[in-house]
């Protein structure tokens, strides 16, 4: 009786595996981070007047997902990917940086494939203010849409940084109830610039996004959005 218990509990687990397999190849998590297609970026218009230049240039639909996108987001990740992914911001640190409190653990969480004005530089082995040019309008942009919100984490394969903080994407719901990933969206409208981590640390992840993210560099870039204008 014991083999046959064993051999049907092997069964088991072998189909919830093939089920999270088959979930993956029908939903390619590239599907739900990734922005626009290389053809809708190359037809997006060039912004030059000065009243479309003051306005904020890519609105928060943009870049969000329907909650059944997320669900069906979250439903292809692997058990460890699920690990502290809802969790509360109790600090903003700084444009790229957030500080969050989850279910079971205190992160330190940096936004993958961005980097943004820093505020402060380490001297002696200490901190110390010293911002650089457009850190304090990225770190309020960043405040404005995460701030003591809830917010979701997508880390594929709990990649870190050198600093041991945690790389993801960052989910937090709008009132409208769609999931905003505030990442690419500071790229756009010129608060951040592309950054892709390298070395031993990181796994190759991601890259149509990065590639993604890189064209709204560009986008950017060309029309003198935020930083590119202001600290040229």
């Amino acid at each position: 009786m014991k083999i046959v218990a064993v051999f049907i509990v092997t069964i088991i687990l072998f189909l919830l595996v093939r089920e999270v397999d088959v979930i993956r190849e029908k939903i390619p998590i590239d599907n739900f981070i990734s922005l626009f297609s290389e053809s809708e970026i190359q037809d997006l218009p060039l912004l030059k007047t000065t009243e479309e230049l003051e306005k904020e240039k890519f609105p928060e639909e943009l870049f969000s997902i329907t909650e059944k996108e997320m669900s069906e987001l979250i439903e292809s990740l692997s058990l460890q990917e699920k690990l502290d992914m809802y969790c509360d911001v109790d600090n903003v640190i700084d444009g790229d940086t957030i500080s969050v409190d989850c279910e079971y653990n205190s992160w330190n969480i940096r936004y993958q494939h961005i980097d943004t004005p820093e505020a402060r530089k380490k001297v002696g082995g200490r901190w110390i203010e010293d911002p650089e040019c457009y850190s304090k309008e990225a770190s309020e942009y960043n405040k404005k849409f995460v701030s003591n919100r809830e917010v979701i984490l997508i880390n594929k394969n709990f990649e870190r940084d050198v600093y041991g903080r945690r790389l993801a994407y960052v989910y937090v719901k709008n009132y409208e109830g769609n999931y905003l990933n505030i990442i690419p969206m500071m790229v756009a409208n010129g608060y951040a610039k592309a950054y892709e981590y390298t070395g031993k640390y990181i796994a190759k992840t991601y890259d149509s996004n990065y590639k993604n993210i890189k064209k709204l560099e560009s986008y950017a870039k060309d029309n003198n959005l935020g930083l590119w204008g202001e600290c040229s």
